[in-house]
């Protein structure tokens, strides 16, 4: 019993984990293409 409820805990954990990790990377991407269209728009102000 012990070892199921700490297996699950366990479990939960690396799985809030990964789902941080994959907000993170979502909002990294996010960042990468808004900054590459923000560059985009200041060479062609700047030109």
């Amino acid at each position: 019993m012990f070892s199921l409820t700490s297996g699950k805990c366990i479990l939960e954990l690396i799985m809030s984990t990964f789902y941080k990790e994959m907000v993170s990377v979502a909002n990294v991407e996010k960042y990468r293409k808004s900054s590459k269209v923000i560059a985009l728009w200041v060479n062609l102000v700047l030109r």
